[in-house]
């Protein structure tokens, strides 16, 4: 799948060049496709988010979000995502990293990611159990919440710009986020399972700098 500043959103068969098909949208949009291929999402501005099912999209989405803190603004969402098990939904807009109940489209929580009004916002990742939301940030770091209880319990520092990109590893509690140098981050499980204010933060980590040679 692909979103496109054209306003279209299309459908790929790899094993042919030509898409299968072409869906129009009123504006920039953002798509996910969930981990069993069954479900995609079409995120719009307003707070809008729709749903259709994979093998009968033609018909229109099953179900439509709004996300009431974006409602009437013309601000589109930049990233959404689906977690593992497919329950649970983040979508971010501008500063604000929102998760979501991917039934019934309420919002969990609402993290801050610093991006000031119309700013380019950075992706955010759920790690493979669903419990936590990854980040990048304004001020360059990358920040970890605990999705249940709300609470940061991680900041990491280093990169030389803006980490936009970041990602969870599908089976491990595995970062990689990346600005012009790509980090690699490996925290054990109890760095994350306190708020970072009570924490001794033990956390071993690589940088990855183009080219650069890293020994181990």
């Amino acid at each position: 799948m692909s979103a496109a500043q054209d306003k279209e959103v299309r459908l790929w068969d790899l094993r042919t060049s030509q898409c299968q098909a072409v869906l129009q949208t009123p504006c920039q949009p953002t798509i996910a496709l969930d981990q069993q291929g069954l479900v995609f999402a079409v995120g719009l501005d307003n707070g809008i988010i729709k749903l259709f099912d994979a093998s009968h999209y033609e018909q229109g989405p099953f179900e439509t979000f709004v996300v009431q803190d974006l409602r009437n603004s013309p601000v589109p969402f930049s990233h959404i995502s689906f977690s593992n098990d497919g329950k649970t939904m983040i979508a971010v807009a501008e500063g604000k990293i929102f998760v979501l109940d991917a039934f019934t489209g309420s919002v969990n929580r609402t993290f801050p990611n610093g991006v000031t009004e119309a700013g380019a916002a950075p992706e955010a990742s759920i790690s493979y159990d669903g419990q936590y939301v990854l980040s990048g940030c304004e001020d360059r770091s990358v920040r970890v919440w605990n999705i249940s209880t709300g609470a940061q319990v991680a900041s990491w520092t280093g990169h030389p710009g803006i980490p936009y990109c970041v990602k969870w590893a599908p089976r491990r509690l595995l970062a990689a986020t990346a600005c012009g140098a790509v980090c690699l981050w490996v925290p054990g499980r109890e760095v994350l399972q306190q708020p970072i204010q009570q924490q001794h933060m033990q956390l071993q980590g690589q940088q990855y700098h183009p080219g650069m040679q890293t020994q181990f």
